[in-house]
């Protein structure tokens, strides 16, 4: 049950229009984002929007908040909550692109097969390498020497600058891998949209990260500052984290300042023997802005994430003791399997929405009024369909036989919908797919049996889209959630949500090139150091492989959607069921290896919480929860300029 400062907004007035002022802020900040977020991930893999509360797109909504503050001592206008709702829900969508979404995967990934091919490994031989099955359309050139691979690997010539930089090289490429990745997103898009009203409207789900921009912005319109900054417990929840990051950030620049470690090995080494050495690998990490948002859950919720990550080492132990290693195969597939059942679940509770949707899209259906939905649902829906055939075709022209493009984004858009229901419900910051799209194409028709034009081609695309960590669907639900609750025109959310996703992606190509160019790879960051080399040795370790889903594999993909069946059952009959399905789906991947424990500090209190004074006394504690959220990303994403402006060798901040 939500504080009642958390219901929404009663006023059934005029939606709150968008302002050339909001417009502009937002998408300047969607542009600076981009560029300083891709020089940031490229440098030192600093990841400025990482997650589904990122804080590159709160931190200006809190600085807005203070100047609304200044501005309103000295008498001046102020900025409008409609208007930061519209900054915030602008900038969140377009958050990973500048990382792990797009621009992290793109630009090394098609350099990388080209440098890295040797006459030992044979990437260019005509009759064994894959170079053969890359278009020249794809990559800026196949020549290793040519200074659009080589200078960007090991640096530009000395004396040579921003102009010497072979850009016309990487203009085709460019042309042609941008609006293929764009359409993508643009797909993602409309699905959110077919997506909203049975999950915002009818099933009413929590969105806890959403509720966080909506909170701290509740009454700025006023003459006082909103309410929940006039709380002293906020307060104090903000300055837990904010203090220990600085004592932290300090230790970074000067070692031998003290630090808190948010990291510890309780467990490790603590058993020796099998199989409960299995429990010396449990993470035990802090992490202040997932505890906020675990107080914030419903408790049955919270409850089962952290304990199906303990069910999870006990399957791991009894694997041990049987004398089955590969714990991590076993997860995977039932990852596949549960949400696969997740996915069919989710259709047939919705069925009669999806209906009126096709008979919407089709002409039929006087009765649906989609006239406040994001988009009208005729475009969305073959927004979203088309777009899928085109995403296809574009895999087809390139090489790839149509059935494999069809399996490959089924299985990823499926995902990402069970993904995004995880994120609406659970808030977990970020969620990370079991099995790679590709691996799971490649495992199904086994590697043996995929031709070495499709391997290539299905390895070059599923490189771009593996990382579901910032993916664009839980960030553009959350955004007409907002969008909802705060009153905005949702037609123009979802365009400047649009606008947000085409200009960074465009914003991204000439900061990206221009700092591995004058940089060199070798110097780059960890990830970027590596990720040239990553594609390539996928696509020679596909050709090698005789992998695929074996009968114990299917075994195990059954178990994991048999299992998930019967969670499914159990609470929709039982309402003193305890466990949430969400909570083994979300365990059949390492995800929660790094959340399991913030996640289960926060129920703990909120559990104590409520048993010694009920609701009454976990309301009067919610900011501090806030404060809690707030204080770890205004905080972080301060140490993030300040590590930007005076760098330091590695990464500032682990998390």
């Amino acid at each position: 049950m939500a504080p009642e400062h958390l219901e929404p907004d009663t006023n059934r007035g005029s939606f709150g229009a968008l302002t050339i002022r909001a417009a502009a802020i937002g998408l300047f900040c969607v542009a600076g984002i981009a560029i300083a977020g891709c020089i940031s991930a490229y440098m030192r893999y600093d990841l400025i929007g990482t997650g589904h509360l990122p804080r590159c797109a709160l931190y200006p909504v809190v600085v807005i908040l203070l100047m609304n503050f200044i501005l309103r001592k000295l008498g001046k206008r102020t900025v409008a909550r409609t208007e930061m709702l519209f900054i915030y829900c602008t900038i969140l969508v377009m958050t990973g692109i500048p990382g792990q979404q797009f621009a992290t995967y793109l630009y090394l990934g098609l350099a990388g097969p080209i440098y890295y091919a040797t006459p030992q490994n044979q990437y260019a031989d005509p009759a064994n390498g894959f170079h053969t099955f890359i278009s020249d359309w794809l990559v800026p050139s196949k020549d290793p020497n040519s200074p659009a691979i080589k200078w960007l690997f090991e640096g530009l010539p000395e004396g040579a600058g921003f102009t010497d930089i072979p850009w016309h090289l990487w203009v085709r490429p460019l042309l042609v891998w941008s609006p293929f990745c764009i359409l993508i997103f643009v797909v993602t898009l409309c699905i959110v949209v077919l997506l909203r009203k049975q999950w915002v409207e009818r099933e009413r789900l929590l969105f806890p990260l959403a509720q966080v921009p909506l909170e701290i912005t509740r009454g700025d319109d006023g003459p006082a500052r909103p309410s929940i900054f006039r709380s002293k417990l906020m307060w104090i929840g903000f300055a837990i984290p904010v203090i220990v990051y600085i004592v932290n950030g300090i230790n970074a620049y000067y070692p031998s300042f003290p630090r808190f470690n948010l990291y510890p090995t309780w467990t490790q080494g603590l058993f020796s023997e099998k199989p409960w050495n299995v429990l010396n690998s449990m993470g035990v990490n802090i992490y202040f802005g997932m505890i906020g948002i675990a107080y914030l859950l419903t408790a049955e919720v919270g409850f089962s994430f952290w304990f199906f990550f303990l069910f999870d080492r006990v399957q791991e132990m009894v694997m041990v003791t049987l004398g089955k290693p590969g714990h991590w195969q076993f997860r995977r597939n039932q990852h596949v399997g549960a949400f696969a059942a997740l996915a069919l679940f989710y259709a047939w509770v919705s069925r009669k929405h999806i209906a009126d949707v096709i008979r919407k899209a089709f002409g039929r259906a006087d009765d649906v009024d989609d006239s406040n939905e994001p988009l009208p649902y005729r475009v969305a829906f073959f927004g979203a369909t088309g777009g899928f055939v085109l995403i296809c075709a574009w895999c087809w022209l390139f090489g790839m036989s149509f059935i494999y493009p069809v399996v490959l984004f089924g299985w990823y858009f499926l995902s990402l919908v069970v993904i995004t229901r995880i994120v609406a419900e659970a808030g977990l910051f970020v969620f990370w797919f079991g099995i790679g799209p590709q691996d799971f194409v490649l495992q199904t028709f086994g590697y043996a049996n995929v031709s070495h034009q499709n391997i290539t081609m299905l390895q070059m695309v599923g490189w771009n889209i593996q990382d579901s960590a910032t993916n664009l669907m839980p960030q553009g639900l959350q955004g007409l959630k907002i969008a909802g609750e705060g009153r905005l025109n949702q037609r123009t959310v979802f365009g400047m949500m649009l606008a947000a996703v085409v200009l960074a992606v465009f914003a991204c190509h000439v900061p990206s090139l221009w700092i591995t160019y004058k940089t060199a790879v070798p110097n780059l960051g960890w990830w970027t150091r590596w990720a040239g080399y990553g594609i390539p040795n996928m696509i020679a370790g596909s050709y090698a492989s005789d992998s695929h889903f074996k009968a114990g594999d299917v075994g195990e993909m059954g178990f994991g959607a048999a299992f998930m069946v019967f969670l499914l059952v159990m609470r929709q009959r039982f309402l003193w069921w305890p466990f949430h399905p969400l909570g083994y789906a979300a365990n059949t991947s390492w995800t929660m290896f790094r959340y399991w424990f913030p996640i289960f500090a926060g129920w703990s209190i909120k559990v104590a919480v409520t048993w010694l004074g009920g609701v009454k006394l976990w309301r009067k504690l919610y900011p501090a929860a806030i404060g809690m959220i707030v204080g770890e990303a205004v905080i972080l994403f301060t140490w993030l300029l300040i590590h930007f402006i005076h760098p330091i060798k590695g990464v500032l901040i682990i998390e």
